[in-house]
């Protein structure tokens, strides 16, 4: 659920500015209306500091090692571990562009062999000139070698490397002439090492200074408090000229006590209102342990407003129901179960324990649609050795029991959703803004109440679910789902466009109704995607396990056994993976 808020209007004296906001920074409760675009000299300076201080760690975070504990020791000034920091990476840095700099020059040295450029430049002066090319075989063997010498050097390929020796400057036009470092390659060799070390010696400074990294963090969470202090002030607005200031902002309702003991305390002057609908109120969610585990799921789409409702304990089995359905393979759930398991009981950080948590129902969904899909590793439960009980709580044995649950589930959800939407208008523009989704409603369920009742032949069951028998108890169904289908076509028509006039709505309700047409089905038919992904799933896994035992052969051979093995492990880890990966993507 949306937890409560109430709105804290307060006027004080800019004197007392600093003292007030320190005070509210203190109890933590207020959010205060605070424009995030305000500049000051002081407010750059503290982004630029913040800034500077998160490149800091991210430099030293990419050198951190599994055994590195990040702990807090007695260190220099924030500032000077800064500069040291900057150092280092500069430092670090150059030492790379150098030592891919002589990579270089070795990979173009090693194929002339190691040279004396002191030699050539002393043959120059004597008028002996060297000139180096490189050229296909056959532009090597047409060369008329007549008023020069040609010493081939390499033979790299279909490439030939050699040196021109003459008495006059020679230009050769077929071969390309190549710009050789003059450098003797056991020297570039012998700086490149010296490069080598000197990176590593630079690596462990910079790995001594991880351990400062939990300083880092507090100055980073200091300078950001101070930040949000000057943001404060910058947004304070003055009623009297540099005296008496006015400022806003919300609190959760449960700390009004709280807030109100500081405020009299203080002597400050205040008004505290109930929120109204148009104002932009921050949202903070407040669930039961089971369902504030799925509000990362929440946030990861967008969080509601403040006067909707939350969906996050509707959204909770939901989610959990379909990231089940699109992996549906027991023994997948085991391992899952296993992994987010270990994961929870050795995991310290609670943020993590919780996604451990998340991990832990959705690998119990994962078993339970297992079960009812017949899938144990790509392979069909009712054909396994296994207890004949066991058997029968497999529930959907063909695929069309399957595709059927499947649109089921969509129903129910889409039919929910339209329930939240009712509430959701109702709250914000009364009953007459809930009358519109509620039309759509009928509609939807009338139209298929009907359908499966009077249009569709024979029984119509899901697995182990009697549809149409439990819909044939309803009384007067004939009628009522006539009704329910005239309804909401009068409600998607009359009450669509609430702030139009009342005859200008059915026209636009069209429009409305063209959508819910074309769109409502399509919707419950995407829910087959989940089908789907759960199908072609358990048909790669089957698919590794045939082509396993095929390579395992009679069973007598060492190699078959290793490679059978070597298959199931590999195959049905990426099928894993690739499953865990779309489970958690399409039921978003």
């Amino acid at each position: 659920m949306v937890e409560k808020m109430k709105k804290l209007s307060v006027l004080i004296y800019d004197v007392f500015k600093d003292e007030f906001l320190n005070g509210l920074q203190e109890i933590g409760v207020v959010d205060l209306n605070i424009d995030y675009t305000k500049e000051s000299e002081k407010i750059s300076d503290l982004k630029k500091r913040i800034a500077q201080l998160k490149k800091a760690k991210s430099f030293l975070l990419q050198f951190n090692e599994k055994d590195v504990k990040k702990k807090s020791l007695v260190c220099e000034e924030t500032r000077e571990l800064l500069l040291k920091i900057e150092n280092l990476q500069k430092q670090y840095e150059n030492i790379l562009d150098k030592i891919k700099s002589t990579d270089e020059e070795i990979k173009i040295l090693e194929k002339w062999g190691d040279f004396d450029p002191i030699i050539f430049s002393k043959l120059e002066n004597e008028k002996i000139y060297f000139k180096f090319y490189s050229a296909t075989k056959e532009e090597f063997e047409k060369l008329e070698k007549k008023d020069y010498f040609v010493e081939e050097i390499n033979r790299i390929g279909n490439t030939v490397y050699f040196v021109v020796i003459s008495r006059e400057e020679v230009e050769l036009t077929e071969p390309k002439l190549e710009k050789l470092p003059m450098k003797k390659l056991s020297e570039v060799k012998l700086y490149h090492q010296h490069l080598e070390t000197q990176l590593q010696e630079t690596i462990l400074a910079i790995r001594a200074l991880i351990y400062n990294i939990s300083d880092i963090d507090k100055e980073i969470n200091k300078l950001s408090d101070e930040l949000f202090f000057q943001l404060g002030k910058e947004n304070l607005s003055y009623l009297v000229e540099d005296k008496v200031l006015y400022i806003t902002g919300y609190f959760p309702v449960k700390s009004e006590e709280k807030l109100i003991e500081f405020l009299n305390k203080n002597d400050i002057v205040y008004i505290i209102d109930n929120v109204s609908i148009d104002e932009n109120v921050p949202v903070k969610l407040k669930n039961d342990k089971f369902s504030s585990l799925f509000e990362v799921i929440t946030n990861l789409n967008s969080l509601p407003k403040y006067y909707e409702l939350d969906p996050t304990p509707f959204l909770a089995p939901f989610f959990g129901l379909f990231f089940g359905l699109c992996i549906a393979d027991v023994g997948y759930g085991i391992i899952l179960l296993l992994v987010t398991l270990g994961a929870f009981l050795f995991v310290r950080e609670k943020n993590l324990k919780s996604i451990a948590a998340l991990g832990l129902i959705f690998s119990i969904f994962t078993i339970i649609a297992g079960i009812f899909l017949n899938t144990f590793f790509g392979m069909e439960i009712l054909k396994l050795p296994i207890n004949p009980e066991l058997k029968r709580l497999v529930l959907f044995t063909d695929m069309n029991s399957a595709m059927g649950f499947a649109i089921l589930l969509g129903v129910i959800q889409v039919s929910l959703g339209y329930c939240m939407q009712i509430a959701n208008k109702i709250k914000l523009y009364g009953i007459e803004g809930g009358l519109q989704p509620l039309g759509v409603l009928l509609l939807f369920l009338g139209v298929l109440i009907y359908s499966i009742l009077f249009i569709v032949e024979g029984d119509m069951n899901i697995g182990p679910i009697p549809i149409k028998k439990l819909l044939s108890y309803i009384p007067f169904a004939k009628v009522l789902s006539s009704i329910m289908v005239i309804g909401g076509v009068v409600l998607v028509l009359l009450f669509n466009n609430l702030n139009q006039k009342i005859f200008l709505r059915p026209l636009l309700g069209l429009w409305d109704l063209y959508g819910i047409i074309t769109g409502v089905p399509g919707d419950i038919l995407s829910y087959l995607r989940l089908f789907a992904l759960g199908l072609a799933g358990g048909l790669l896994g089957n698919a590794f396990n045939q082509i396993a035992l095929m390579v395992k052969g009679d069973g007598n051979n060492i190699v078959g056994i290793v490679g059978m093995i070597l298959i199931l492990i590999v195959g049905h880890g990426l099928n894993l993976i690739l499953a865990v990966l779309g489970a958690f993507v399409h039921p978003l």
